[in-house]
């Protein structure tokens, strides 16, 4: 993953898409257990060995990057997973978010392809900027009526369906049973979870099962706590060490029943302390001058700006320069940072005419008119190296 050097983006770091990002891992995956997948892969060599075992399992540990693997890595003695196995380097997609990240993962389709762009989506001809993950309105109004047919409208391209043998996913509950993951996915079979105990017990049972699987196992676990408290905070480093150890004996467990273990994230976090939060609400004018609720995260905004007023508000943003970056969306299309294939139809009205990328420490919190905004230590989206770098580890049988 390299930095990028020049034009508008410069100083920013795009996805590797040529073959090291979640996109490429997908692909190996999907033809490795016998799936079609038009995207590059990890490679040959990576696909040949995926198809070996009877089993393979992804375990996609939320908002574990490189920089919070090295970080926790100086604050232990001993890592028995973790630190005990050399790790790949992969990017995750762009925006280096859940909401898009894990849309890739569930699916194998890009961002460019399955336009699930951010936590608050514009979706423009529903008149309204939805949390697309829990599928509501900024004011916690379901989008539409359980009549409407969720998983047309969103029109996901499913790839990872093609694949032949059992495709099961372990998450908490309320993810399985959301609406968005019953528009997203494509899993043969679900099982809901609790805790990471569970979750080790249930991918030992499915191991020892002769049917050849793959299985998808999410834990937000420690995203929500790195949120919370911040990525490098005792908190989130003490979860870090379970999930460590979690994974030291599902890979005893699991090697010695002819599985595969892959281990990855979606995204990695920056330290947002609160003295970097900038309320875009409080910007003179901004809001007025625009058609919509912004959209994207905290670290990538898009702003659907009324024609008339782009010039002015792209110059009061430069009062700004050096929290964040003003681009044009079309540049975000030049740059090919969503991803190869094609487009899905309605990817062009979900990015803004004018997009805010973070940069060091801030965020960018755009709240409702009057309300305050939501302000946490640690957070992601954005393209810089820490929220974009991510581990693959490999485990074989």
């Amino acid at each position: 993953m390299a930095r990028i050097e020049s034009g508008p983006l410069r100083g920013f770091y795009r996805p590797d898409y040529e073959g090291r990002s979640l996109v490429n891992l997908m692909a190996s995956v999907i033809r490795a257990r016998g799936g079609e997948s038009a995207h590059r892969g990890l490679g040959q060599a990576w696909e040949q060995v995926l198809a070996k075992p009877r089993h393979v399992v992804l375990v996609v540990v939320d908002g574990l990057g490189l920089a919070q693997r090295e970080a926790y890595l100086d604050a232990v003695t001993d890592s028995p997973f973790l630190g005990q196995h050399t790790p790949h380097e992969l990017s995750s997609v762009f925006p280096a978010t859940t909401a898009a990240a894990v849309t890739t993962l569930m699916s194998g389709a890009s961002p460019a392809e399955h336009g699930i762009l951010g936590w608050f989506l514009n979706l423009h001809d529903l008149g309204v900027v939805s949390a697309i993950l829990p599928s509501t309105s900024r004011t916690d109004v379901p989008i539409a009526d359980d009549r409407f047919r969720l998983a047309q409208y969103l029109a996901i391209p499913r790839p990872i369906a093609t694949m032949p043998a059992p495709r099961i996913a372990l998450t908490h509950r309320f993810i399985l049973e959301s609406r968005f993951s019953h528009a997203a996915s494509a899993w043969s079979e679900t099982c809901a979870i609790e805790s990471l105990a569970e979750l080790e017990n249930r991918l030992a049972q499915f191991s020892r099962q002769h049917q050849p699987s793959y299985l998808y196992a999410y834990w937000p676990g420690y995203d929500g706590i790195s949120h919370q408290y911040g990525p490098a905070s005792p908190e989130a480093l003490k979860h870090l060490a379970q999930i460590d150890l979690f994974l030291a004996r599902l890979r005893d467990v699991l090697t010695a029943h002819d599985t595969t273990l892959l281990v990855t994230a979606d995204h990695g976090f920056v330290e947002t302390p609160l003295e970097k939060h900038i309320d875009l609400s409080r910007i003179d004018t901004l809001y007025d001058s625009l058609a919509t609720l912004p959209s994207g995260d905290v670290r990538a905004v898009s702003l659907h700006v009324r024609p008339a007023r782009i010039e002015a508000i792209r110059k009061r943003l430069q009062n700004y320069r050096d929290c964040f970056a003003v681009l044009e969306g079309e540049a975000l299309f030049e740059a090919e940072v969503f991803g190869p294939g094609e487009h899905h139809p309605a990817l062009y009205g979900r990015v803004g005419d004018l997009v805010l990328l973070a940069k060091g420490g801030y965020a960018l919190a755009a709240p409702l008119r009057g309300e305050p905004p939501h302000c946490m230590p640690g957070n992601h989206g954005g393209m810089t190296e820490p929220e974009m770098q991510i581990p693959l580890y490999a485990v074989h049988a």
